[in-house]
């Protein structure tokens, strides 16, 4: 799942490319995606394909992993997604199977944890809080790991303003690390940087649980 955590960031680091910088180069970035990511997404595809086991899942026959997630949030996300940046997925049928299958897994999930469904595993003292900004980004996968896993946290999301003065407050969650987002604060533990807070999200729920 870490190899994937990995995969997840070199696309999102393509598809960040998209939406910054001069008209031009945003411009000439979109073009290119397709081409740039092909390599990677081919992998994927041919990953699922050759598991042992049956189902559109990566990992576990029994459920979506970290690894899944972080197909669906590439694909899925409005910022960076693929689909939002016009990339054609439809040579792809397995990571669109995977996909979907995430969406309703997800979508069930919070139909019944509305319903006052308890989390499905003990949390340490208090509840995580996951600090980033009000879009999905790089913080996304770490938000459904933990509803994924059934673990109950605080999403902070902060404005510009906001994230302007915890920079400047030397006691801030952020601050207290790399002054980075996003973080996690959990009673006394502190983590900062994607690929760290997701699997800390995935021991808390999806992993604890045997996934």
């Amino acid at each position: 799942e870490l190899m994937f955590l990995g995969v997840h960031a070199d696309l999102q680091g393509a598809m960040f490319k998209c939406h910054y910088g001069s008209e031009t180069a945003k411009r000439k970035f979109r073009e290119k995606l397709p081409n740039s990511v092909c390599n990677i997404l081919a992998g994927i595809e041919r990953m699922i394909l050759s598991k042992a086991f049956p189902g559109p899942y990566l990992i576990s026959p029994n459920g979506p992993t970290v690894a899944d997630f972080c197909v669906h949030n590439a694909v899925t996300s409005s910022f960076p997604g693929l689909r939002k940046l016009g990339v054609d997925l439809s040579g792809y049928p397995a990571i669109l199977k995977l996909t979907d299958a995430v969406q309703a897994n997800l979508t069930t999930k919070e139909r019944k944890r509305k319903l006052g469904e308890p989390p499905q595993v003990p949390l340490p003292e208090g509840l995580p809080e996951l600090w980033y900004f009000d879009t999905q980004g790089q913080a996304e996968l770490t938000r459904l790991t933990f509803a994924a896993g059934g673990v109950r946290f605080k999403d902070i999301r902060l404005t510009t303003a906001q994230w302007r003065d915890a920079k400047n407050n030397p006691n801030s969650v952020p601050s207290r690390l790399f002054k980075s987002l996003p973080c996690v604060r959990h009673s006394d533990i502190l983590l900062a940087q994607p690929r760290a807070v997701c699997v800390y999200a995935a021991e808390l729920g999806i992993w604890a649980q045997g996934r």
